[in-house]
């Protein structure tokens, strides 16, 4: 039997690639809105990368998007901090921008509105303006690998203590990717499991190898102790972002140029079970247009016979 690796990667990933230049077979029927990864509650990163954003709309369309600070409640007034415009490409039905790099903090809100293409004065009637709240700007990880990130905070020891504790930590945010399979590269996530969230017993411990991933939450909890326990004037934000797949080995979670790389393409059916690309494409498409601190992975390793298994193993 071939004995497992457990194996613990950390990359700094500080680099957004734009949307225009993503592969994808997907269209949009024109519907203005943020992509799925975006949403109330989320941690974008905090500088000095800028942090991406992007949606889809009516292909021609602009786009402006302004990023507020304050007007919640006890926030004070709202302060415009940033504004950016952006087209809505013909072929993708998509629009992009970057924002400014921007400092650890928050709560910021995020809107879009969708102009008239030829002179943009309004917006082209009603619901075509979308908001996102309580925007903060932090440290993102991105949590990947097989059934060891898989398994939830509920199945470690001493769970309850460790649910129970969960509301101490509001500056942590958590969102978990669905487990889709693709066999080609995707525009946008299928499915969410968990739009992002605060913290609670109930979302962190929802059920076995689901959400939330233990190995994620207590990286994260430690690590925004860590950041604190620096000297930082207020609590750093940290966005944890789940997707996992147990039993999937690397080639799965691999860009179809990197599997050519390494010559796999000619050595696997493309619908076997663990063919390269058969799952995570998805998560995979999504991640080419964020930017985060770094990405954390904990996976079994079952085979690094590959001429891509030694940069696993």
């Amino acid at each position: 039997m071939t004995p497992l690796v457990l194996v613990v990667v950390v990359i700094a990933m500080v680099t957004a690639v734009s949307v225009e230049a993503a592969p994808s077979m997907e269209t949009t029927n024109g519907t203005f809105r943020f992509a799925s990864y975006y949403g109330d509650h989320m941690v974008l990163q905090r500088e000095p990368s800028g942090a991406p954003v992007w949606g889809f709309g009516s292909p021609g369309a602009r786009v402006v998007v302004v990023l507020y600070r304050g007007g919640a409640e006890g926030e004070g007034p709202r302060m415009l901090v940033q504004r950016h415009e952006a087209n809505v490409s013909t072929g993708l039905g998509t629009w992009f921008v970057t924002l400014k790099p921007t400092a650890a903090g928050g709560p910021y809100s995020l809107e879009a509105t969708e102009l008239e293409a030829s002179w943009g004065a309004a917006p082209r009637g009603r619901g075509l303006r979308v908001t996102l709240s309580d925007v903060l700007f932090g440290d993102v990880w991105l949590c990947g690998g097989q059934s060891n990130m898989e398994m939830t905070v509920k199945q470690v020891m001493n769970a309850s203590w460790e649910l129970a504790q969960a509301w101490r930590y509001p500056r942590i945010r958590l969102f978990a990717v669905a487990l889709e399979q693709s066999t080609r590269p995707l525009t946008d996530l299928s499915r969410v499991d968990l739009p992002w969230s605060i913290p609670t017993a109930e979302n962190l411990g929802e059920g076995d190898f689901s959400v939330f991933s233990a190995v994620c939450w207590l990286f994260g909890r430690d690590l925004q102790r860590a950041l604190t326990s620096r000297g930082a004037a207020a609590t750093v934000p940290v966005g944890l972002v789940q997707s996992c797949w147990g039993g999937t080995p690397v080639e799965a979670w691999s860009s179809p140029q990197a599997l050519a790389r390494c010559g796999l393409h000619a050595r696997h059916a493309p619908h076997a079970r663990h063919a390269p690309g058969g799952y995570g494409d998805a998560d995979a498409a999504a991640a080419r247009f964020r930017s985060s601190k770094g990405v954390l992975a904990a996976a079994g390793i079952v085979h690094t016979s590959s001429r891509c298994g030694g940069v696993v193993s």
